[in-house]
């Protein structure tokens, strides 16, 4: 499965999960949201990955990925809404030190505790 938002030469997004991620991504209620920079030599380039705790092995295993070129919540949001739509229904979201995957958060997930 993935989408991607219109614009590509200015602003894009793509995100994606298989089968199997989108199986395990609907059994956890728990995830984090991690961001990662410069996974790309080209600028301004962000990473974002959902992981969940395996239920077989009980470490983490990452189940949907979207890249990204703007920085603010608007991709987090059609990337996180595109994932609620898809099953995903969480209790607790783990994410870092971030301002903007925070307020994101909350649109999409009004009710989640976020740590």
């Amino acid at each position: 499965m993935s989408f991607l938002i219109p614009n590509f030469f200015s602003v894009y997004t793509f995100a994606f999960l298989s089968r199997y991620q989108l199986s395990l991504l609907k059994l956890s209620k728990d995830f984090s949201l991690d961001s990662t920079h410069g996974v790309t030599g080209i600028e301004k380039r962000i990473l974002y990955t959902v992981v969940v705790i395996h239920p077989n092995t009980e470490t983490g295993f990452p189940v949907a990925y979207c890249f990204a070129t703007d920085h603010s919540s608007e991709p987090i949001v059609e990337f996180l809404t595109f994932l609620r739509i898809n099953g995903m229904n969480s209790n607790k979201i783990t994410i870092d030190v971030s301002k903007t995957e925070l307020l994101t958060i909350k649109i999409v997930f009004p009710s989640v505790c976020v740590q």
